[in-house]
């Protein structure tokens, strides 16, 4: 997976990108097959902006984007959005197989 780290308006520390990099790295736990995370820092005003996007095979893509007075809050933010969204598509995925399997074991299945 290819993770992507950059900054508008704001100069990146390393501990900023480190943390940035970790939270991304255990989004592989909720869909394993995501191809590239990237996030972006920035700074309006008075807030800290993280955006995450994932992309994943066939162009699948999962957004967040927070704004918090503290970046490291906003990226934790950020990420557990991206983290929700990963889970709710996974369990569309498998649930539908798990429903397609069942459907075709009653067609199969011999009437008693």
């Amino acid at each position: 997976m290819d993770i992507t780290i950059s900054g508008r308006h704001v100069d990146i520390t390393q501990a900023m990108k480190d943390h940035a990099h970790e939270k991304s790295a255990l989004l592989l736990r909720f869909w394993d097959r995501l191809e590239r995370v990237g996030v972006t820092l920035d700074v309006d005003n008075t807030q800290q902006v993280a955006e995450f996007v994932a992309v994943g095979p066939k162009g699948s893509k999962f957004v967040a984007r927070v704004a918090e007075t503290d970046m490291y809050k906003s990226i934790d933010l950020a990420a557990h959005k991206v983290e929700r969204q990963l889970k709710r598509h996974h369990e569309k995925l498998t649930n539908g197989k798990i429903r397609r399997r069942r459907k075709a074991e009653r067609r199969l299945a011999p009437e008693s």
